[in-house]
This record gives C-alpha cells, sequence and structure tokens, in this order.
C-alpha cells in the first residue's frame, strides 16, 4: 500500500466497506486528511484504512498510537458503519480517553465513527 517497511494487515468485508487493519513501521504509510493521528508515533503503529468499493481511494486512513509499540488484533464494523479497532499496546501514552497503564502489554478497543 506504498509504505517502506514492516507491514502486515488483514480485510473487513463490510457490505460495500472494505476495511484493513495493521500495524507499519513506515514513516510514509497514506493517511487522509481526516486522519485521527497522521504521523507515526511508535514502532510500530497500527493503522486502519477504509477503501472505496472498486479499491481506488481511500476514503478514511490513520494511524493509532501512541510513543512504543502498538499493534491491531481485531477489526469489527457495525450498522451505523463505526469501526472497532482492538489490539494492544506498550505506549504510556496511547491516544485514549479512559486508560490505565500497567507498564507492559495492555489491550486496547477503540472506535472510530461512521459517516
Amino acid at each position: 500500500m506504498g509504505c517502506a517497511v514492516g507491514d502486515w494487515a488483514f480485510w473487513l468485508w463490510g457490505g460495500v466497506n472494505f476495511l484493513q487493519l495493521a500495524y507499519t513501521s513506515s514513516s510514509n504509510f497514506p493517511v487522509t486528511s481526516s486522519a485521527f493521528q497522521s504521523i507515526n508515533r511508535g514502532i510500530p503503529d497500527t493503522f486502519v484504512t477504509q477503501v472505496s468499493p472498486s479499491g481506488g481511494a481511500f476514503w478514511y486512513s490513520s494511524y493509532l498510537g501512541g510513543s512504543a509499540a502498538d499493534s491491531a488484533g481485531g477489526i469489527a464494523l457495525d450498522s451505523s458503519l463505526n469501526v472497532y479497532v482492538s489490539g494492544r499496546t506498550l505506549s504510556s501514552d496511547f491516544p485514549t480517553t479512559v486508560y490505565g497503564y500497567s507498564g507492559g502489554y495492555d489491550a486496547f478497543i477503540t472506535k472510530f465513527t461512521g459517516p
């Protein structure tokens, strides 16, 4: 997908929505102007991408992570087109509103609001 190094991904088909969830060590992963996080803050960071049905354009693409290692583990799409991402993080500064950092790997679940 135009990245430099260390990418892993899986896809979810949700009707007209192709969603990609992965992690990357790339600093040049393509993000959209509406991205929650436009830069890779740790090595690696999770990313989530919504691709047009034709596969020719990104509708949404964003990094997700803190300053340490973060990796995706699951993705879900609900009937309102909200995207839920789960994974694990070593980042004490993982972007969240409710978080208890334990000093090792912690689980996360993040919701991206649909259109």
